[in-house]
């Protein structure tokens, strides 16, 4: 009987140790980490995406894509180009993710997150162009604009007579219009304004802005695997708050109406001394009028109750007379000059 026993349980624990060694790789296996993703951001696209004088991106978008990288603990790498240069390197594989204003034309090519953003396009030129309202009155010009930027891709499939003047970046194509070799530029708008701000080149926006586009992360086509990781996490981001943290971080850069940059920005505490100081000038200048006001009423008060209570002496000293009301004449209130005669209507 013991024997039968002991010859069960080793059955048992044949049975047992033979599943465990087959299913082991299946269950046991610990997870392999996820390979790096390489980020590309723009190197001059402020105050969105640039590479500062370090070499290391900084910007909106930049924040946000580490963000949603340091949400799912998965590792990255960032490479900053040129704008064509990023596009080139999705294409070919080179990184796997660029955030960029979505299109049919680039849906054709890459997967795309969610949308996170808009801008739109503004046109700039020089002060005192004429003619120019709005995208209608492009026609006829030479228009700089940025290579594979998405005004670019529409300016070539459109039927606008124009002259296209490509460039490697929208400060490039601004500084085209400033040097003389386009009429004007067609740049996203907060881009723009921020770029003549911090590069200070004398040119203007017209027209409204046109073209409001999503802008959302791009992927490469062929990665499933990363387009669903991403947005797992891009969701997770979102959910989390962190992008409206980021938002408010950037929400003063972000507005083209402000056009802030680090090169020009009026400081909050240069702004509220300037406020003190003009300030402090208007009181100074009121009250230099008031004293003014103040102290002529007083003359002529104290004159008119002199004229009641006494007469003027050659010493222009007020003499009691007591109860003597002399009535003062015309000629002796002109010979003295003491009050403009024509004030009280005596010339005549």
């Amino acid at each position: 009987m013991g024997k039968q026993v002991r010859q069960s349980a080793l059955f048992l624990f044949c049975v047992g140790a033979f599943f465990a060694l087959t299913l082991f790789p299946v269950f046991g296996k610990a997870e392999e980490p996820l390979a790096p993703v390489i980020i590309g951001f723009d190197r001059n696209y402020a105050p969105f995406e640039w590479q500062d004088d370090n070499g290391q991106p900084q910007g909106f978008f930049v924040d946000l894509g580490r963000a949603v990288v340091k949400n799912s603990g998965r590792e990255a790498h960032y490479v900053t180009d040129t704008w064509p240069g990023l596009v080139g390197r999705l294409e070919r594989g080179d990184i796997d993710i660029l955030p960029m204003l979505v299109s049919k034309y680039r849906t054709e090519r890459f997967q795309f997150s969610r949308p996170f953003y808009y801008l739109t396009h503004s046109l700039f030129a020089a002060p005192g162009q004429q003619g120019l309202t709005g995208i209608h009155d492009i026609a006829g010009h030479v228009v700089a604009v940025e290579k594979r930027s998405y005004a670019h891709d529409l300016l070539l499939e459109s039927d606008f007579s124009i002259t296209i003047f490509e460039t490697e970046g929208t400060l490039e194509a601004l500084q085209a219009v400033s040097d003389g070799h386009a009429d004007l530029a067609m740049v996203t708008s907060a881009v723009g304004m921020f770029l003549l701000a911090k590069y200070e080149l004398d040119l203007k926006s017209y027209g409204t802005p046109f073209w409001p586009v999503d802008y959302a992360f791009a992927m490469r086509k062929d990665r499933d695997d990363l387009a669903q990781w991403f947005n797992l996490s891009f969701a997770e981001t979102l959910s989390e708050g962190h992008y409206n943290e980021i938002y408010l971080n950037w929400g003063t850069y972000l507005d083209p109406s402000t056009a802030w940059s680090s090169g020009n920005r009026i400081s909050d505490q240069m702004a509220f001394a300037a406020f003190l100081i003009g300030a402090a000038l208007a009181f100074a200048i009121g009250a230099f009028f008031w004293r003014h006001q103040r102290n002529f009423f007083w003359q002529t008060a104290n004159f008119v109750a002199s004229q009641r209570r006494g007469k003027i002496d050659g010493t222009d000293k007020i003499v009691d007379a007591g109860e003597t009301t002399a009535k003062p004449q015309p000629g002796d209130l002109m010979g003295r000059n003491l009050l403009p005669a024509s004030r009280y209507g005596l010339n005549s």
